[in-house]
């Protein structure tokens, strides 16, 4: 969460609340679909991190063993938002979207008016506001724009819908800049180096979060939207029996996942000989 850091006007650092949580489900909807679509991985586990992000455990035995060179490739298909906090923009995109990115847009556009336009109030002030015009290469539409909503008192998505009128003239300038406004502001931002590197630690599931004491529990992507990080049961609640397994996460763990893995492992055994059942 500290990667939306520059966007977020709800919480900062490790804070987080059920408003710009929403940028973890935005994130767990496009990876999950591609990993799974565009890369055919089948044993993933998502992993709330107990304070202020995901872990993604890929599992699939290709995964398990691919280098880091692999690893550097996937991530590389995967990430658009590129540079620090002080650059200003900070995606590259062709004219032509790639059919993996043009599902994530999908994904993208109603969750960027929910939580950013309405959620950050991205719009209501000047100092916010001005970041996101500065990604506008006409200084025409920048200075109009910012000029009118100085003077004028609209709502955060009247302001967005202005913007978009301008942007959808017939300007080449212009072309794809409400696309890109739209993915750097809710695009996933993945941490390279624990996907890279083979010796990183990683967050192991039902282990506790030392700051918040919160249980890392495993969580189902396809109902990522219902995932509420203030609703995770604590140490102390699984003590008190408070917690029950069910709300941990145990069933979706076994079930959903370690019966995936070892299934696969059984037919690779089974495969090479190993097995004779």
């Amino acid at each position: 969460m500290t990667d939306y850091d520059e966007i977020r006007t709800c919480c900062s650092g490790g804070d987080v609340c059920r408003v710009c949580w929403d940028f973890m489900t935005v994130a767990i909807k496009v990876v999950h679909k591609t990993l799974t679509d565009d890369f055919g991985f089948k044993n993933l586990l998502w992993v709330y991190s107990g304070r202020r992000g995901v872990h993604c455990w890929v599992c699939d035995e290709r995964a398990r063993k691919m280098p880091s060179e692999g690893r550097r490739a996937i991530v590389s298909f995967l990430e658009v938002i590129k540079g620090g906090e002080n650059a200003g923009r900070k995606t590259n995109l062709p004219k032509s979207l790639h059919p993996s990115l043009r599902r994530a847009y999908e994904v993208l556009v109603p969750h960027f008016r929910k939580t950013v336009v309405e959620g950050m109030q991205v719009l209501s002030v000047r100092d916010h506001w001005t970041k996101l015009l500065a990604l506008v290469p006409d200084e025409d539409v920048r200075k109009r724009l910012d000029q009118q909503w100085s003077t004028r008192e609209r709502s955060n998505e009247s302001r967005w819908e202005d913007l978009v009128s301008e942007l959808n003239s017939k300007k080449k300038s212009l072309y794809n800049v409400e696309r890109d406004i739209i993915f750097q502001y809710t695009y996933p931002r993945l941490d390279s180096n624990v996907s890279i590197g083979l010796n990183h630690l990683l967050k192991a599931p039902f282990c506790v979060h030392p700051k918040t004491g919160k249980v890392c529990v495993p969580m189902d992507p396809d109902r990522c939207e219902e995932f509420d990080p203030m609703d995770v049961p604590t140490l102390e609640s699984v003590l008190n029996d408070e917690g029950t397994s069910k709300r941990i996460g145990v069933e979706r763990f076994c079930k959903v996942f370690l019966r995936g893995v070892g299934e696969e492992v059984r037919r690779g055994l089974k495969e090479r000989n190993i097995l004779e059942f």
